[in-house]
Parts: C-alpha cells; sequence; structure tokens
C-alpha cells in the first residue's frame, strides 16, 4: 500500500466507525495476497465496502473504492478534499442504494474530470470491459 492508499483507508475507518464497530459493514482490501487466498485476479488495490443486510431477507450492498490516481493527487495541494469526497459518496451509496436490486453497486474512482471523484455503477462497467 501507498501512502495515498493507507490515508484513505483510514478515512474510510473514520467515516464507517460506528458501522464497523457494530458489525454492519465489513471492509475487504484488494491486495495480491487476499486476491490469491480467494481466488480472483488481482488488478490494484481497492477496498470493497459491505453493508450486510441479514435481516429481513434484504441484499447485501456492495460498493468498491479504487486506489486513487497518484498523478492527481501529487498535483492538488488539498487530496484529503477528495478523500473525504469519496468516503462521503460511498457512505450514500450504502446507506441510499441506486440499484437496490444489485449487491454490487459499482466503483469510485478519482478522475481528472469535474469534482475528481467519479462513481461508476455496475451497468456501465459492464459496457466498459
Amino acid at each position: 500500500m501507498n501512502r495515498f492508499e493507507e490515508e484513505l483507508l483510514n478515512y474510510i475507518k473514520i467515516r464507517f466507525k460506528n458501522e464497523l464497530k457494530n458489525n454492519i459493514i465489513e471492509l475487504e482490501i484488494s491486495t495480491p495476497e487476499n486476491a490469491k487466498k480467494h481466488g480472483y485476479t488481482f488488478k490494484g488495490w481497492a477496498v470493497a465496502i459491505t453493508k450486510r443486510k441479514v435481516k429481513d431477507n434484504k441484499r447485501d450492498i456492495r460498493v468498491v473504492i479504487w486506489s486513487p490516481d497518484l498523478e492527481l493527487l501529487s498535483e492538488l495541494d488539498d487530496y484529503q478534499i477528495i478523500f473525504k469526497k469519496i468516503t462521503e459518496l460511498a457512505k450514500q451509496i450504502i446507506d441510499n442504494p441506486p440499484f437496490p436490486q444489485y449487491i454490487s453497486q459499482g466503483i469510485i474512482r478519482t478522475t481528472f474530470e469535474g469534482q475528481y471523484v467519479e462513481f461508476i455503477s455496475k451497468d456501465e462497467l459492464r459496457k466498459l470491459n
């Protein structure tokens, strides 16, 4: 993990402190070791935030935050604002999923466009791949 990934992970842990404490959500960090352990191909560092919905037979909800773009963050004076936007967007998606029929909602990543943070839905990701 690079320092930006570590810092973003800390922001996520702070933002979801109560949910983590009460086992409402789980964090899964994608690393080469975890990929090998769980049998998937490592495509880069990421954090999956999963809200467990065991009550009322509702589905789990998951959003993945990709590793922040190092070039983008190094160009910004206050990259912590980007981390705050990422974690707030993740919280919003977990609490009010735009696609409740799916477990995986999509990904959040940094971008050079607009407000530097974008959400790409699961359906949009399929079109890109």
